[in-house]
C-alpha cells in the first residue's frame, strides 16, 4: 500500500498542537520519497493520478470528504475543490484505509450522506484519532503540506513556510510546491 500522510495547517489549533506537529514533521521528511507543498487541498490530487491503494493518513480540522450537495455533484463527474477531494479519490476507490488525525471539535462525518455511503460502499477501514501518537513508527511514501490560509488560525500560517523552507534547503529534489491555475479553494479541479 502507499502511505500517504497529509498535512492541513488548519489543524493546528494551540501551541500544543504546533509542538506536536514538527516533532512529527521533522522527524518524517527525513525518510520519505517526496514532499509536496500546496495552498488548497485538493492540489494533491495532481500528484496521486496513478496511484491506487492509497493508506492515506490525514491531520486535519476538516475530513473532506464531502460537506454539501454540489460537491456531491462534483465528485461524481471527477471534479475537486478543497473540501472533497477525498470524496473524490473515495469515488474512484483509490483509498483502502482512511486515518483522520481531527481535533475533538471537528465536525464527523454526517451520518447517512453521501461521505458515509463512499466509506462503506468501498469498504474503506476508516479510523479516527485526536492526537499523532499512532504515526509514530509508520513511513511514508510522499508527504504533503497544505496551507489552508482562510481556515488555518492566524498564527499558524507561517508554518507552511517554514516547512517548505527547511524542505528545499535539506530535501530540494524531493520537494516540490503546487499551486491552482487560480490560486483560491473553490476553484474546482478536473481529475
Amino acid at each position: 500500500m502507499y502511505n500517504l500522510l497529509s498535512i492541513d495547517l488548519d489543524w493546528l489549533q494551540s501551541g500544543y498542537h504546533l509542538k506536536e506537529l514538527n516533532k512529527l514533521f521533522f522527524d518524517k521528511v527525513k525518510l520519505t520519497k517526496k514532499i509536496i507543498f500546496g495552498n488548497h487541498h485538493h492540489i494533491i490530487l495532481e500528484d496521486l493520478k496513478q496511484i491506487k491503494n492509497i493508506n492515506l493518513y490525514n491531520i486535519d480540522h476538516h475530513h473532506d470528504i464531502v460537506y454539501k450537495d454540489w460537491q456531491v455533484n462534483d465528485i461524481k463527474i471527477n471534479r475537486s475543490s478543497h473540501g472533497c477531494w477525498i470524496g473524490n479519490l473515495l469515488e474512484q476507490n483509490r483509498v483502502k484505509k482512511y486515518h483522520w488525525f481531527k481535533n475533538f471539535n471537528s465536525v464527523p462525518v454526517q451520518e447517512n450522506y453521501y461521505g458515509e455511503e463512499l466509506l462503506l460502499r468501498n469498504s474503506v477501514e476508516f479510523f479516527t484519532f485526536e492526537n499523532l501518537y499512532e504515526l509514530e513508527f509508520i513511513n511514508f511514501d510522499h508527504i504533503f503540506v497544505c496551507k489552508s490560509a482562510e481556515y488555518t488560525y492566524k498564527e499558524f500560517v507561517e508554518t507552511y513556510d517554514l516547512y517548505l523552507d527547511f524542505c528545499k534547503s535539506f530535501f530540494d529534489n524531493i520537494t516540490f510546491e503546487r499551486k491552482l491555475k487560480i490560486d483560491v479553494p473553490n476553484v474546482r479541479m478536473n481529475i
